[in-house]
């Protein structure tokens, strides 16, 4: 087994023991409830409501007792933080809170200074808290395969996302937030560190704003040669170069095409598919383990043809 396999191997075996691991310890609920109990010590006038084990919502009231949401805090990153060191519960959760704090008292000012945009799953906007009296919807656009575009609003902290509603009220258009927020994300990004073992780049951000990688200048060009590539998670990008002037496949090439499919099919990545760059151009790829596993798209939303929604004429295809 070469390194790279071994790599690959480990960090998957560890993706899906986490799953028992956090059976015998804290689960994302029981993990949800110290977060609430933490925040009502430090946040005792706002009340906050779980709109499911990831997912809370903050809740203001006014001096009348009407309600109106002051945010939603999403507890997927955190909690995965825990499954890998459970021993710092406290001080990870207790940085946690610290960063929503500062998030609220920084609020929304510099908008147009701090928007930076990143890839989540299809179904991340949709976990927007219900509100009649004020509908949020969440600025987004369609990437690849099950992949969509998040607007962010960046703190030295946390990144939250932009609704509809913080656009109208800055009065930025759709368009130029998206044209902002890839400028931005130019410097906001940070350092990007790559671990390049045997042909395998392990990509990730000093920043932690790692799945705007694929929209960093020159990522994906026609001078940035041909590459595929794997989201393991929200931390991590495997990226693999494809030769463009020999026939010959390289070593971890062939390596990527032998262990992508059991990886992309075992639902434990940040996305279902393999999303590559060829000729400056993204374009998407689901392997099969297997005849009876097709390699369509699956039922429900799903993109095949990206629109870029930036109007530089650097960004990506």
């Amino acid at each position: 087994m070469t390194v790279i396999r071994a790599t690959v191997v480990v960090f998957l075996s560890a993706l899906l023991s986490l799953s028992a691991f956090a059976e015998s310890d804290l689960t994302m609920k029981t993990f949800g409830d110290r977060v609430i109990r933490e925040l009502r010590e430090t946040y005792s006038d706002r009340m906050y409501e779980r709109l499911d084990a990831a997912t809370i919502n903050i809740i203001e009231l006014d001096d009348k007792g009407r309600r109106s949401d002051a945010g939603t805090i999403f507890l997927d990153n955190v909690f995965e933080e825990y499954e890998l060191a459970p021993e710092e519960i406290d001080s990870l959760i207790s940085n946690f809170v610290t960063a929503i704090h500062a998030m609220d008292a920084d609020d929304r000012s510099n908008l147009e200074e701090r928007l930076v945009v990143m890839l989540r799953d299809r179904e991340y906007p949709t976990l927007v808290p219900p509100n009649p009296d004020r509908p949020q919807v969440m600025v987004h656009h369609p990437f690849m395969g099950d992949l969509s575009i998040i607007l962010f609003i960046d703190t030295p902290q946390a990144v939250s996302p932009v609704m509809e509603a913080d656009l109208e009220e800055d009065g930025i258009e759709r368009a130029e937030a998206f044209n902002l927020a890839r400028r931005n994300l130019q410097t906001r990004f940070g350092e990007v560190i790559v671990e390049n073992e045997d042909g395998f780049e392990f990509i990730s951000s000093s920043n932690g704003l790692t799945l705007g990688y694929y929209f960093l200048d020159g990522i994906c060009d026609v001078e940035s040669g041909d590459w595929m590539s794997l989201i393991l998670d929200r931390d991590t990008v495997l990226r693999v170069s494809v030769p463009t002037e020999s026939d010959e496949l390289s070593p971890a090439l062939l390596e990527f095409l032998e262990i992508a499919p059991g990886a992309v099919m075992s639902g434990e990545l940040g996305s279902n598919y393999i999303i590559s760059c060829f000729g400056g151009s993204y374009t998407w790829m689901r392997p099969t383990t297997d005849d009876t596993d097709p390699a369509g798209p699956p039922e429900g939303d799903f993109v095949e043809d990206y629109i870029s929604p930036f109007e530089d004429a650097s960004a990506p295809d």
